[in-house]
């Protein structure tokens, strides 16, 4: 068919005591259908390189936690699987 997520995310990071707290939020932001239920590559960049978590997406809003000992200066999602 020609339904598909629409996603719509942000990202902060504090340090605390020299680990960076990261919190992601994903919103579903589609009205054509209903939540979609399925894996995200979510794809961080650091200064040292890249790492790619993968997380499962199953709520209209989700957040996610994830502790780096490198702040991380950019991430995107990968949806194209």
């Amino acid at each position: 068919g020609e339904y598909y997520p629409v996603y719509a995310f942000n990202h902060t990071s504090n340090d605390s005591s020299g680990y960076f707290s990261t919190k992601v939020t994903i919103q579903q932001k589609q009205t054509n259908a209903n939540i979609f239920h399925m894996p995200i590559d979510l794809n961080f960049e650091f200064d040292a390189g890249d790492t790619t978590i993968v997380v499962n997406n199953f709520l209209q809003e989700q957040t996610y936690y994830f502790v780096f000992q490198q702040e991380p200066v950019g991430m995107r999602l990968d949806t194209n699987d």
